[in-house]
């Protein structure tokens, strides 16, 4: 690490470290959180504030709450976001092209940016064609596990 002048902290090379470019790539991807951000954020609003109320009512504390009313109703949102998320995180690509294109020694390298980088750099279509379609099974299958269990923790309403 080389040491800055300022007050003699130690500063990161953020994308020339095969260390901190996977970390730099997840902390500039997390700035489109927010979608999911506002989509629990209506989730929330959805949530009719007399079961709240009635709640109150029979005693239920902050906890209870949580527990029996707002993590229950929630719970179609989460599966909706783990779907959307397992996704993306799959498919990252611009963050690594952008920042690092693949490096510093292949650090980087996500499975979409590989596959681009077979397709357009190294003009091995039938390669990337084949690596895209194992990256849908993959993220299928994923899916598929996913909705199969969300029968044991998905509830559609408030018994």
């Amino acid at each position: 690490m080389v040491r800055s002048s300022l007050c003699h902290v130690p500063s990161i090379n953020w994308l020339g470290d095969t260390c901190w470019s996977k970390l730099a790539i997840v902390l500039v991807a997390q700035f489109g959180a927010g979608q999911i951000g506002l989509i629990f954020l209506a989730a929330l609003k959805a949530i009719p504030s007399t079961l709240y109320d009635a709640a109150s009512l029979d005693g239920a504390g902050p906890w209870r709450k949580f527990w029996y009313i707002t993590l229950p109703l929630l719970t179609p949102t989460i599966l909706y976001d783990i779907i959307i998320g397992i996704g993306l995180g799959l498919q990252i690509f611009a963050p690594a092209y952008i920042m690092t294109g693949g490096g510093p020694l292949n650090s980087t390298m996500f499975t979409a940016l590989y596959i681009y980088k077979n397709a357009f750099e190294y003009s091995r279509v039938g390669f990337a064609a084949a690596l895209s379609g194992i990256l849908f099974v993959i993220n299928a299958a994923l899916a598929i596990v996913i909705f199969w269990s969300s029968k044991f923790w998905v509830s559609y309403y408030i018994e």
